[in-house]
């Protein structure tokens, strides 16, 4: 099937897609042929799938051409509150209207993509050209449509779009009607050839800093696991932790469904490692990475309080994410959205993320767009916003 050429850049072959209510309803080969070497590929997306209460909404869709698949991406269904962006203050305020006024601020959405990635994973079998790629996305985009119309769905979204992928969507996207908004970058440490090299990057003061917290995390113990039977409710425990302690709250977009940390370590083996924290053998925090060949992605931190803070977990999980990277040949860490103080401190840069949006009714349309600036992920994150407001004192 591989070596098939398929036919989708000729204007005159049609293209079908389908949705589908489960992952078994596309082949594992398929999906790895059109996003090979994902760590969040198709037995990522069926350990979350297995999470989910059963349900009739479509959780991936395929594009098809003379039966050979030609196009994948995940979908996600949510009851959307506008606000999510929104913190602090200006969280309380609509929150208060939305008592007011029940379910002002609440959108039915469908969407490409999924929460629990860390980008919007829309694949093509490689031999399609850009004309049949944005051949096959029109197909992709259409079908979603029409199912969130039978639905009653008003909003439809492709989600966290890459910065490799925004140049080919984006101008198609805008075509039909959709609209950018910034959301969420990830945070990207490109690594050298040793740690050493890494720390000299630092500055000064950040290098004692780490050094000083590794000093004081030198008693935890540390153990690498990719089977986690038997602490997996200690896991979810840890992680729900970390969440109350958060100073930031995207609602749903955040929200991981019961048993996910069991199920992707049940379904994803070696490619999903968890990093094990203990102190004095009780376990206090842990680290979930996933492997994939050209970088490790810190997915999730999960620790107990005070214990972990006390105890400098976080610097203590980065530097042992840093030298896992460099034992195995991976040159990048990614480790994900928000908490950016410290990730750009430790040197990480930022790779932008694109949601895209429209609504099926003109109106509501209008309105959405014209908010779209003011409801940007990145305009309402507290250190994005405060990192802006240095570089350009004059707008503060």
């Amino acid at each position: 099937m591989t070596d098939r050429q398929p036919p989708a850049h000729d204007a005159a072959t049609e293209i079908t897609a389908r949705l589908h209510t489960t992952f078994s309803g596309i082949q594992e080969a398929d999906w790895e042929r059109c996003l090979p070497g994902e760590a969040e590929g198709y037995a990522y997306y069926a350990a979350c799938e297995s999470c989910l209460a059963v349900s009739e909404e479509p959780v991936a869709i395929s594009a098809w051409c003379e039966g050979v698949v030609i196009g994948v991406a995940p979908l996600f269904r949510l009851d959307y509150a506008l606000d999510t962006s929104l913190q602090g203050a200006a969280r309380k305020l609509t929150r208060a209207v939305d008592r007011i006024v029940p379910g002002i601020l609440t959108q039915r959405l469908l969407g490409l993509g999924s929460p629990l990635a860390e980008r919007c994973h829309i694949g093509f079998d490689p031999a399609l050209g850009l004309t049949g790629r944005g051949r096959v996305l029109r197909r992709m985009i259409g079908a979603l449509e029409a199912h969130a119309g039978r639905r009653g769905i008003g909003l439809t979204v492709v989600k966290d779009v890459a910065p490799a992928d925004a140049a080919a969507l984006r101008g198609l996207l805008v075509r039909l009607g959709y609209t950018a908004v910034r959301s969420l970058p990830v945070a990207v440490l490109d690594l050298p050839d040793t740690e050493d090299a890494y720390l000299a990057r630092l500055t000064r003061a950040t290098r004692r800093e780490v050094r000083r917290k590794l000093r004081g995390a030198s008693a935890l113990s540390v153990e690498t696991v990719s089977n986690t039977a038997a602490v997996a409710g200690e896991i979810e425990s840890l992680y729900a932790s970390t969440r109350e302690h958060s100073g930031l709250d995207y609602d749903a977009l955040e929200a991981l469904p019961p048993g996910y940390f069991a199920a992707v370590s049940g379904g994803l083996g070696e490619r999903a490692l968890f990093k094990l924290y203990r102190a004095q053998g009780r376990l206090i925090g842990f680290n979930l990475l996933l492997v994939q060949p050209d970088r490790v992605i810190d997915k999730y931190l999960g620790m107990s309080y005070p214990e972990g803070p006390l105890n400098d977990l976080y610097v203590r999980s980065w530097m042992e994410n840093v030298r896992y990277c460099l034992q195995h040949g991976k040159r990048r860490l990614q480790t994900g959205q928000t908490a950016y103080d410290l990730k750009l401190r430790l040197g990480s840069t930022l790779e932008p993320r694109t949601i895209f949006f429209r609504h099926r009714s003109r109106l509501v349309n209008r309105g959405l767009k014209a908010l779209a600036p003011w409801l940007a992920f990145d305009r309402n994150d507290p250190v994005l916003r405060a990192r802006r407001a240095n570089a350009n004192p004059d707008n503060r």
